[in-house]
């Protein structure tokens, strides 16, 4: 991003175009997931040519799994531990309970597994069920592959996420410290 502002690119614009694909494209992949047909309208006819070729890989990753959708953007809150958040998937994937989280990046990154972590502990609190396996669904900006991985241990990232919580319940006090 530096490089091209340098060259005379806003660099805020790219990023929020960039973000304005990714959740094109999360959208047809929810759409899908759930059997249901997007509505487009609100978004420009370049946002969803870059989107399409995306969610193309996202549907050659359901035809490689047996996928049972149990729900789709379900907004949660972990009353023990405080926190929320929005799981992309809940389904039963290869015959395994799972929160499945898209996502739209250049590399799959232990924030996200961090991320995953909270998320699959949110649901089981939630639920009272344990989640045994979460996925990560990474689809390339290109539209030319994905790459999926399967988790079944998360432990040393709940711990970072409990960790990373921790620090976050800190920092009004180390403001009021100023």
């Amino acid at each position: 991003m530096v490089k091209m502002t340098k060259m005379g690119f806003d660099s805020r614009l790219i990023a929020r175009k960039a973000a304005e694909e990714g959740t094109c494209a999360h959208y047809l992949a929810q759409c899908s997931i759930m059997s249901e047909t997007p509505d487009l309208g609100s978004y420009p006819p370049e946002i969803i040519k870059v989107a399409k070729p995306s969610h193309k890989q996202f549907l050659k990753w359901l035809k490689n799994n047996d996928v049972i959708t149990l729900g789709s953007e379900l907004q949660m809150v972990s009353e023990k531990h405080r926190f929320g958040g929005t799981i992309d998937v809940l389904a039963i994937v290869n015959g395994e309970l799972a929160v499945v989280d898209i996502k739209r990046t250049a590399a799959i990154y232990v924030s996200h597994r961090i991320q995953l972590a909270g998320y699959i502990n949110m649901v089981a609190e939630v639920l009272n069920v344990p989640v045994p396996v979460a996925y990560i669904v990474r689809l390339n900006k290109s539209g030319t592959g994905y790459e999926a991985r399967h988790y079944d241990n998360l432990t040393m990232e709940w711990q970072a996420f409990l960790i990373c919580r921790s620090i976050h319940e800190l920092i009004p006090q180390l403001r009021a410290r100023e």
